[in-house]
């Protein structure tokens, strides 16, 4: 945390500049970076610290000694990795002169359990930042302890935009690959999306042609119903139909007794 130690604001119209120069002044100790999960980079910007005068104190500021939650700043105050990437619009120093001091000054490492509470151990900070790092070729740093690479700004960027075309364009082979078996399946008369269709359903259509037959069988059969009870009361004409029905049955007896003639 930021703390003014002296009043901030513009000289009074009586003092001298040496008064007010010792009037400003910033103190900036005894705070504590977790890092969890990790520390953000730009956390610790101060493009206007190489403007501040009077009084400084930059110290005993405490971290955690995890590389993989603060390796850029390791990376910056070491080894002097992505320091562009940390300078202001109009190219100062004033963030990295600042990670400078809390490096230079900076106290122990933290000690968390398991309830987020941390406190300084006996362990020194720029001890465990000279070894965090290595190199395993001249323009590649990472971890010792885990083995991550660390990436600059500009790299990291890269890396996001390529993962964000490259989902943008799976999404995109998804969507083609449904579309796709949407317009097969239309093509052999299926439904389409929104209830519209090019044809009835191959299974429905034999399920109808079932269903007609069935009610035009049915209706032969009334109908010859209908006629036998019609010839029993119509005279002679009722005898023809009569006759008729008769030479039918015998002649399937006949029929019948063919058949079981032959089996034997």
């Amino acid at each position: 945390m930021l703390h003014r130690s002296f009043n901030l604001s513009a000289k009074d119209e009586e003092g001298s500049e040496e008064e007010e120069e010792r009037k400003r002044g910033l103190i900036f100790s005894d705070n504590l970076f977790a890092s969890d999960p990790t520390l953000p980079f730009g956390a610790l910007a101060l493009p206007a610290f190489d403007g501040v005068g009077g009084y400084v104190d930059v110290r005993n500021n405490h971290f955690s000694c995890d590389c993989d939650r603060l390796a850029w700043f390791v990376g910056a105050v070491v080894h002097r990795f992505d320091r562009a990437a940390m300078r202001d619009g109009d190219g100062g120093d004033g963030t990295v002169l600042f990670l400078e001091a809390l490096y230079r000054d900076s106290g122990s490492c933290l000690a968390c359990d398991g309830a987020g509470k941390c406190r300084p151990d006996e362990r020194s900070f720029r001890d465990f930042a000279r070894s965090a790092l290595t190199s395993s070729s001249p323009s590649v740093l990472q971890c010792a302890s885990s083995g991550l690479v660390l990436l600059s700004q500009q790299e990291l960027h890269e890396a996001t935009a390529a993962a964000e075309v490259a989902e943008e364009k799976k999404e995109e082979e998804a969507k083609k690959k449904k579309n796709g078996r949407r317009v097969r399946l239309s093509s052999y008369g299926y439904e389409k999306d929104g209830g519209s269709s090019t044809g009835s359903r191959p299974a429905n259509q034999v399920r109808r042609n079932e269903e007609e037959n069935a009610r035009k069988l049915k209706m032969r059969e009334a109908q010859s119903r209908s006629q036998g009870k019609r010839g029993g009361g119509d005279g002679d004409g009722g005898g023809e139909n009569g006759a008729s029905s008769s030479a039918k049955v015998f002649h399937g007896l006949v029929t019948c007794l063919v058949l079981v003639g032959l089996t034997r």
